[in-house]
């Protein structure tokens, strides 16, 4: 499995709002995070786009500001393709 943590900037107030799914409304939160990557004295900034669901997205909302620091992360697992060869 494998796993990535990120720290970083909001580039703008979160964006809330609901949409119908087939077990009712439910709340989405978008966020857009620049994050730093320094080695040595150069600087590389990334830009993530980040979805959130449900009641962690009203959290966002009411917490996170335009500036303020975020931390996410995200794991996955990959399968490997057996060779034919």
């Amino acid at each position: 499995m494998n796993k990535a943590i990120f720290i970083g900037n909001l580039t703008r107030d979160p964006q809330l709002r609901s949409v119908n799914t087939p077990s009712g409304a439910a709340s989405v939160c978008d966020l857009s995070i620049a994050i730093n990557e320094r080695r040595g004295t150069q600087t590389k900034t990334t830009y993530a786009q980040v979805t959130v669901w449900r009641a962690q997205a009203e959290n966002c909302a009411r917490y996170l500001f335009r500036g303020g620091t975020a931390t996410g992360g995200h794991s996955w697992k990959c399968k490997r393709k057996k060779s034919s060869f």
